[in-house]
């Protein structure tokens, strides 16, 4: 019975979190003046991913994620995506790309088949997965979770060594 609700409350808060931290009714993804996708902030635009790789020469990170619903991918936003260290790192190193299949956000049919297809090409199967791919589009390699971003950052250094 602790265990039930020790694990009613975990959700509880995940939930909680995510709709504190999601983005706000009318936000535009990829903005003029945001520079999604590589100043530390992920685009969910995957053209715009690569014309911004294409233009910097930077390895591109993919986080394939269930934004809404699992729980894995919530701690990664909290404790890695979300750190200050992460971003700096990111806005001088990588090209951030997120295909999110959400439960309950609305998605463009555009943005649902953009997705589907990047989950097929790089033969995902649980969530969160990130891949590293390199500028001419070879993958570099895959990152598990791990919600420490020192470590996690530790890890994406070996990938691009």
């Amino acid at each position: 019975m602790k265990v039930l609700l020790v694990a009613m409350l975990a959700l509880a808060a995940g939930d909680a979190w995510w709709l504190t931290h999601r983005a706000p009714a009318g936000h535009v993804e990829g903005a003029p003046g945001t520079a999604a996708g590589a100043n530390g902030e992920f685009t969910e635009d995957r053209d715009a991913a690569q014309a911004l790789q294409a233009e910097s020469g930077r390895p591109m990170f993919i986080l394939f994620t269930g934004s809404d619903w699992c729980n894995p991918c919530r701690l990664m936003e909290m404790e890695v995506f979300g750190n200050p260290e992460w971003k700096t790192y990111t806005a001088r190193n990588l090209v951030l790309l997120k295909a999110d299949f959400p439960h309950h956000v609305a998605q463009s049919d555009a943005r649902k088949a953009q997705n589907a297809q990047l989950s097929k090409q790089f033969k995902i199967e649980a969530y969160p997965s990130m891949v590293l791919v390199a500028r001419d589009g070879h993958e570099l390699g895959r990152l598990t979770t791990l919600p420490d971003v020192h470590y996690f950052l530790d890890e994406v250094r070996k990938l691009l060594q």
